[in-house]
């Protein structure tokens, strides 16, 4: 049995500077994609995972696949696309970080004839913007919903988002178990400003929630338990899939059987050993090396 299944989006993260697209001439190509990220980084934990995407018949396609498949990914589920190209996204690292994406097979993601048992199933919300790949996530989730966990971040991108997305999102979360997130996300989907109501009206709905806060640490609410934990002091370089490496930690402490509070902390070192480097995967750490903080902390 498979510890962890990810759905979504495989992309070419083209890295800027400090300046605004507009401005940066030169971009770094990187391995990309939530679902990717999170993939690659659960597998450096040795968990082990597989990944459900579509890419495009072409060199950015092929090197994504290359990329997870020596990281130790199952890539068995990705598909290829002859139509369509391999997805991209442009990213600066200004104070907000800017978004420019260009569409392409992630849009087209089908349901593959046959999965194999899964312990946790994990996606954003990038698939359901697309009729496609949304049918898809809603086929697997129906069917594997009473074997398998179901995870989601729903790492939000307005720029893509439509016009019924937040409908879809909404309804999603009905199948949910655990649910990860950032602050200001809860406060965009559940609508509201004040983050503590938000957590008493949901808490019930969900087994766990996580709320990223950035260098403020994280927030997991569990049963009865709330508990706050503080951020690792590391100079940040890049914070591209800090999220992705945070909720890997997460899983990973779920799934090794850690109490919550040490889970929450294993998930808050991988998600400070993503951001000491430019790129989404470069730093992500090996479970020798979180386990080696995790003794410090």
């Amino acid at each position: 049995m498979q510890d962890i299944l990810a759905i979504g989006e495989l992309l070419i993260d083209f890295i800027g500077g400090d300046k605004s697209l507009e401005e940066t001439e030169d971009f770094k190509k990187c391995f990309g994609g939530a679902p990717g990220n999170f993939a690659i980084a659960c597998s450096r934990l040795g968990l082990k995972t597989s990944i459900i995407s579509r890419v495009g018949n072409d060199a950015f396609g092929r090197f994504l696949i290359d990329v997870l498949n020596k990281e130790g990914v199952d890539t068995k589920y990705i598909q290829i696309d002859e139509i369509n190209n391999t997805g991209l996204a442009f990213v600066s690292h200004i104070k907000e970080r800017q978004f420019l994406f260009y569409k392409g097979s992630e849009m087209f993601i089908e349901e593959p004839s046959k999965i194999e048992d899964v312990k946790y199933i994990c996606f954003g919300s990038i698939p359901l913007i697309y009729q496609k790949s949304r049918n898809t996530i809603f086929k697997i989730i129906n069917k594997k919903r009473k074997k398998a966990k179901i995870c989601f971040d729903p790492n939000i991108r307005l720029n893509l988002w439509k016009e019924d997305t937040k409908k879809w999102v909404e309804k999603v979360l009905r199948y949910v178990d655990i649910l990860l997130l950032t602050e200001d996300e809860a406060k965009f989907i559940f609508e509201d400003n004040d983050l503590e109501k938000i957590i008493e009206d949901i808490r019930e709905r969900f087994d766990i929630i996580g709320i990223k806060m950035g260098k403020k640490g994280c927030m997991i609410i569990k049963e009865n338990m709330k508990i706050k934990l503080p951020a690792l002091k590391v100079k940040v370089v890049d914070t591209t899939g800090a999220g992705d490496a945070w909720n890997a930690g997460f899983l990973y402490g779920i799934i090794k059987g850690f109490d919550i509070i040490t889970t929450g902390k294993i998930a808050n070192i991988c998600g400070a050993f993503c951001v000491s480097k430019k790129g989404a995967i470069t730093a992500l750490p090996k479970e020798k090396d979180v386990l080696k903080i995790l003794k410090k902390v």
